[in-house]
């Protein structure tokens, strides 16, 4: 976790060591996405219980791939339960808003390691998302800048 005077950022480290499972089943090109690195960036200001929530929720969120034997890429929704917000229940992975920042990382067992951010989304654009794909919401996302890390913000549906 790294705080700032506006923002706090909460990032994994070395869960591309282990490809995801089943990717290959769904991808022609497997190593363009099997192996992922997460994070979330949320307004500062948290509690310390709020921070060790967050935190958890990160930890639990890159477990998925092996404990239901599947897979996370761009766009994949998950279930984001805090003590921060009642509204922001769920959240997009993403790496394709402009307001994120864009994290690089050399390729690892001849594979590339993505980046994928956690965007707070709320039921009814979680909804929205499954009717219309997630494109859609993301594009009211992008529009919204630094106002995506904020907890508050006014749903973009």
């Amino acid at each position: 976790m790294l705080e700032g005077k506006e923002k706090t950022v909460f990032a994994t480290v070395a869960v591309s060591l282990r490809p995801q499972p089943k990717v290959e089943m769904y991808c022609e090109n497997p190593n363009e996405v099997n192996r992922i690195e997460l994070g979330v960036i949320l307004k500062s200001g948290m509690t310390n219980e709020q921070v060790n929530d967050v935190a958890g929720l990160v930890s639990g969120i890159t477990m998925i791939p092996w404990d239901y034997i599947t897979f996370l890429a761009e766009g994949h929704t998950v279930e984001f339960q805090t003590s921060i917000s009642e509204k922001f229940k769920y959240a997009v992975l993403t790496n394709n808003l402009k307001v994120l920042p864009q994290m690089k990382f050399p390729g690892y067992a001849d594979s590339n390691v993505t980046f994928l951010w956690i965007v707070p989304v709320s039921e009814r654009e979680l909804e929205e998302m499954k009717e219309s794909g997630s494109q859609s919401v993301l594009n009211e996302l992008d529009k919204l800048g630094e106002e995506i890390f904020n907890l508050n913000r006014n749903e973009v549906v």
